[in-house]
């Protein structure tokens, strides 16, 4: 049995060819099951996957057809399959889920073959089957440990937007005599950071992201974009912090001082693709390629001008 997968056997006889429909190598699960039935027998089955693909035809879709979604995250409980009492052919599938839904399709014999569901996450099936479903065995992940993404954002900053001047205060001295003047200040500014992507979050655990940060810098007096060295985030983070500005001179009888505190936000939605690393309590790893969306808004540090107009 391929790693990371429940080894459960198949149920029915031993004609048609064998076929191993799955995606779990490329992070994808079921979404959708169709069940074809024709008296005691299952006629067909077809999936539809997480990342938007169908498998092939197995089997042949006649008779009369059942089908169910699953929805993100949902996982079976318990799965029981049958033959068709003779044991020539698979002529039942029923499965329960955690979301407190069911299925159930197939007219075949009356001995209940209880399936391992392992993690609950049903990842494909396998069997024999040409005309009818000959045998069919589901193919479950294994209890999960924990899920990993290490992002590659490529070639940023290339393509990112140039970040917006925000004005945070602006403050006018002027006088009949000369005195010491103080422009200062603090505003609460929120950064937020999101990486999307629908694979690795289609697991019941918190995605651990590994990954840099796009932020703003000055590089030779310019706000430019650059990449915070690479750490562990959740998928969703904010942070809110003060930022603050501090400035004085002196204004002269008849002069008059404009100050303005600003600072720059770069906001960011950048693809990337990722390694995803998908541990099981077993020990075994799993690996693919998934590609994402971050999303990010971060602000630069406060920065003064200060205008004197002469007398």
């Amino acid at each position: 049995m391929a790693k990371g997968i429940v080894g459960n056997g198949t149920i029915g006889g031993n004609g048609g060819n064998h076929f191993w429909e799955t995606k779990y190598d490329k992070g994808a699960m079921v979404e959708e099951i169709i069940v074809w039935k024709e008296g005691n027998i299952l006629r067909g089955l077809k999936l539809s996957w997480t990342d938007g693909s169908d498998s092939t035809m197995i089997g042949k879709s006649s008779g009369s057809s059942q089908s169910f979604t699953f929805k993100v995250k949902e996982k079976c409980t318990e799965m029981v399959l049958r033959g068709n009492g003779i044991g020539t052919r698979c002529g039942h599938i029923e499965f329960k889920t955690d979301q407190g839904n069911s299925f159930s399709w197939g007219d075949g014999g009356s001995d209940n073959y209880y399936m391992d569901v392992g993690s609950g996450f049903l990842v494909g099936f396998q069997g024999r089957a040409n005309l009818d479903i000959d045998s069919l065995g589901p193919l479950f992940l294994k209890p999960l440990k924990s899920v990993h993404s290490e992002v590659d954002y490529g070639d940023f900053p290339n393509g990112a937007p140039d970040p917006t001047h925000i004005t945070l205060d602006t403050q006018d001295f002027d006088g009949n005599h000369e005195y010491e003047w103080d422009f200062h200040g603090s505003k609460t500014k929120t950064t937020t950071s999101t990486w999307s992507q629908t694979l690795a979050s289609s697991f019941d655990l918190q995605v651990k992201v590994k990954a840099g940060v796009p932020e703003l810098a000055e590089v030779e007096s310019t706000i430019k974009w650059g990449l915070s060295a690479s750490s562990t985030h959740s998928q969703a983070e904010q942070d809110s912090s003060e930022i603050g500005w501090d400035v004085h001179s002196t204004v002269s009888p008849g002069q008059t001082v404009h100050c303005e505190a600003y600072c720059f936000q770069g906001t960011s939605d950048v693809d990337y693709t990722s390694t995803v690393t998908v541990t099981f309590q077993s020990g075994e790893t799993l690996q693919f390629k998934e590609s994402g969306t971050f999303s990010g808004v971060t602000y630069s540090e406060a920065k003064t001008t200060v205008n004197y107009t002469p007398p």
